[in-house]
């Protein structure tokens, strides 16, 4: 499998290394020229072979976020997918989802834990999307997990906005020494079901 990467600061470095470990092919754009792979994100796409094209979106939330998914959807087309792991608000994610569905590119928003310890000892992963899409995309997951038991590192959430939800919730509840807030009681009135997967 081959995707793009975008953004290669210390986190999506070291995501890209271990993909390539796992023998997921990753082409990297960042604006640092001496990180990326290609010299734009239309260098990017171009780069990943035709068919159903992964792009991970991997920069800071907000507009930085919303200038690239923006640019993507000019880029992409129908069937391609783009993984978003910036952790955006869950109304950012919302709106980024029904956007590219209009022009038939699905959208996964991945909450990603584990830091600059995650090249070694792999990454936990909350996951939104399409069932389908996620299914398509489990190669790539599989590869940044821990090693182990696929439940212990991955959990597909449902829809994309609820995951965006769970990670507000986990930021939420734990500031304040976990004394519920309005954040995250508002967040846990939207979860959902997970749907369980092979194991790999």
């Amino acid at each position: 499998m081959h995707i793009g990467l975008i953004g290669l600061g210390r986190m999506g470095a070291n995501m890209r290394e271990r993909l390539r470990q796992h023998d997921i092919e990753v082409t990297g754009y960042d604006r640092n020229p001496e990180l990326t792979d290609v010299a734009s994100l239309a260098d990017l796409v171009a780069a990943l072979p035709s068919g159903r094209r992964v792009v991970w979106v991997m920069v800071p939330a907000g507009e930085i976020t919303r200038s690239v998914v923006s640019e993507l959807a000019s880029l992409l087309t129908k069937g391609d997918i783009v993984i978003e792991g910036g952790n955006s608000h869950f109304e950012e994610d919302k709106r980024h989802a029904t956007e590219l569905k209009k022009i038939g590119i699905g959208y996964v928003d991945c909450g990603v834990s584990g830091g600059v310890w995650g090249l070694e000892n792999g990454y936990g992963l909350m996951v939104g999307g399409e069932p389908e899409v996620v299914e398509h995309l489990m190669p790539v997951f599989d590869a940044l997990r821990p090693e182990g038991p696929r439940a212990e590192g991955f959990v597909h959430a449902g829809p994309s906005a609820p995951v965006t939800t769970r990670r507000w919730c986990t930021t939420a509840s734990s500031t304040d020494s976990c004394r519920p807030t309005p954040r995250a009681t508002s967040c846990s009135r939207r979860r959902t079901s997970s749907p369980t997967y092979p194991a790999s």
